[in-house]
């Protein structure tokens, strides 16, 4: 009888592209959080308006999905 093939090959790549899309996943979110923090900051030194702060706050997003597509 012939052994099946051994699977332990695709359980290691399965592992590290769990890792890999997570690894990902956790350094893009600093990307889309870290303007909201600073929006006070921003419009003190800027004197930007609401309506361009709002257009700030998204562009990471927009980006993201101009990229993705």
């Amino acid at each position: 009888m012939s052994k099946p093939p051994s699977n332990r090959r695709s359980i290691h790549t399965n592992i590290l592209l769990i890792a890999g899309i997570l690894s990902i996943a956790i350094n893009l979110r600093p990307a889309l959080a870290s303007i909201g923090p600073l929006i006070e900051e921003i419009r003190e030194d800027t004197g930007l308006s609401n309506s361009l702060l709002g257009l700030l706050t998204t562009l990471p997003l927009i980006a993201f999905g101009v990229v993705s597509t």
